[in-house]
């Protein structure tokens, strides 16, 4: 009887140890959506000084979307650039920026204008995504910390 009270012990003694888990094992988070790689868009419109008028993007602006040259101290002249015309009355140019980095804006003849965004990864998060968190606009301070909801304004 000794031995199968033994046998029964070590057979519930080895259950028991097998079932508590006394280390904590993370799961990896597996992939992260695209929009956590993808990045920021800066939204800028550029207006005239006095009337605050769109100056590119409204049918009657006298310039054109092709008028506006955009460079990047990181990709040079290849530069996402994008137009959001989709309300009459709200129209801006959106810039990718996944990085920190220094744009120039250049519309047809107008001087340029330099906006320098400061990028920083939001961690520490599974899947990290790149924020803006900082933005000069021709050594001026336009936010820190910076909303993106609102659009950058560069009068003309």
């Amino acid at each position: 009887m000794k031995i199968s009270n033994l046998i029964i012990l070590l057979l519930v003694s080895t259950a028991l140890l097998s079932c508590n888990n006394t280390t904590e094992i993370k799961k990896p988070c597996g992939p992260c959506p695209l929009l956590a790689i993808y990045g920021p868009f800066i939204k800028v419109k550029i207006v005239d000084k006095v009337t605050n008028a769109d100056l590119f993007l409204s049918p009657s602006s006298p310039y054109k979307f092709s008028d506006l040259k955009v460079t990047s101290s990181i990709n040079a002249t290849n530069v996402d650039v994008r137009a959001d015309t989709s309300q009459t009355n709200n129209r801006f140019i959106m810039l990718l920026s996944t990085a920190s980095q220094t744009f120039v804006l250049k519309l047809a003849a107008l001087p340029a204008d330099t906006m320098n965004v400061v990028a920083k990864m939001d961690s520490p998060r599974c899947c990290p995504i790149v924020r803006v968190s900082t933005i000069m606009l021709n050594h001026n301070l336009v936010c820190h910390p910076c909303d993106l909801s609102q659009p950058v304004v560069i009068k003309k």
